[in-house]
């Protein structure tokens, strides 16, 4: 028993100094300054000339700080000068105090560039030190949405010109279709914070807008650039259906069914067709709009887009009823009724042409649509 005792006071020793040692380790030897200041900044845009710095000595035991210009550099970060220059001093009342820096003393000007400044002070023969980099903001915003190429909305275009300190004199928005395009201006007046309307259709699925925003501030002028694309409003549905010699056999496009054009009536829009149309020659596959079903020849772009406003649109004053020679791949834009209703319009591709044996009995063709 004596030696399971001597045994557990020696274990509680070494966790003893272990845990001394550890908080020796993690003591942090803490140097009490007597004082501290902090350092904002309202900002600076390209339309500003000039940004305000502001202290704040919680303590109000400080009269007075250096501002010294470190260096200043450009958008890519490169150093325009690293050359110190005394900015002069800033007095503190009652622990607050500022300054107001032009661009010409801080040696900036340009979106992104930007300058470091050095503060110094001291309280009690120690000295303190603190550090502030400034950089010029765009003072444009723009606010682009996801456009698409539909008939039934009206898309803005949000933008703000936001100086700090100056006052806009004028705003203008300019815009081009592509990036070789030639801007033109757009019917103002524009206030600070406007938009302008952009309608998908009145562009091609595959543009990009580009809506350029300039203000002016005195002797300032801003511009900023902003693409909007313009992208495809496919068709939501998509089905498959494979047709083959089945007697009778037809495909409903409206209600994505197989159907029997013996009692189907105008319901019947797709139906397999297949021939030797060479006395010995290989067999063609492929199919017939029937009814009121049109088709016209489109690409395998216009199927990816499956763009509604542009299927719409289609001309079918060429259209055909008859594909007898169908191949994996092939695409047409089709519309179809019921009766003297309105059309239903959709797009329609040929995924396989299937002939076993080679010959007109076991053939089949296979299609997908969207509609």
């Amino acid at each position: 028993m004596k030696k399971y005792i001597i045994l557990s006071v020696g274990i509680a020793f070494t966790l003893f100094m272990t845990a001394c040692q550890q908080d020796e380790a993690n003591k942090v030897d803490f140097t009490n300054l007597g004082t501290e200041f902090f350092i904002s900044s309202d900002g600076l845009t390209s339309l500003d000339n000039s940004a305000t710095v502001s202290i704040e000595n919680q303590q109000k035991n400080l009269s007075s700080l250096s501002v010294t210009l470190l260096s200043s550099s450009d958008a890519d970060g490169n150093v325009l000068s690293d050359t110190q220059k005394d900015l002069g001093t800033i007095d503190l009342t009652d622990g607050s105090g500022s300054m107001t820096l032009t661009n010409s003393q801080l040696g900036i000007s340009g979106i992104d560039y930007s300058a470091s400044l050095q503060f110094s002070g001291s309280y009690n023969g120690k000295n303190i030190t603190r550090y502030k980099t400034i950089t010029v903001a765009d003072p444009i915003s723009i606010e682009v949405p996801d456009v698409t190429h539909r008939t039934d909305t009206v898309f803005h275009v949000k933008f703000a010109v936001e100086p700090v300190t100056e006052s806009v004199d004028g705003v203008t928005v300019e815009t081009k279709v592509g990036a070789n395009g030639t801007y033109a201006a757009m019917a103002g007046p524009f206030n600070t914070s406007d938009s302008i309307e952009v309608k998908g259709t009145d562009y091609q699925v595959g543009d990009t807008l580009y809506v350029k925003v300039t203000g002016t501030a005195g002797s300032k002028t801003a511009s900023s650039v902003a693409p909007v694309p313009i992208a495809p409003y496919s068709l939501a549905n998509v089905e498959t259906f494979t047709l083959d010699t089945t007697s009778n056999q037809a495909y409903d496009l409206m209600k994505a069914r197989l159907v029997d054009t013996a009692t189907a009536g105008d319901s019947a829009d797709v139906q397999f067709t297949a021939a030797y149309p060479i006395l010995g020659g290989p067999v063609e596959v492929g199919f017939n709009a029937l009814n009121n079903a049109q088709l016209v020849k489109a690409s395998d772009e216009d199927y990816k887009n499956a763009d509604m406003a542009a299927i719409e649109a289609t001309d079918f004053s060429g259209a055909v009823t008859s594909v007898p020679n169908a191949s994996a791949g092939d695409v047409y834009i089709f519309r179809t009724k019921r009766g003297t209703g309105d059309y239903m319009y959709g797009i329609l591709m040929v995924t396989a042409v299937n002939k076993p044996q080679g010959v007109l009995e076991d053939s089949s063709i296979e299609i997908e649509y969207k509609y």
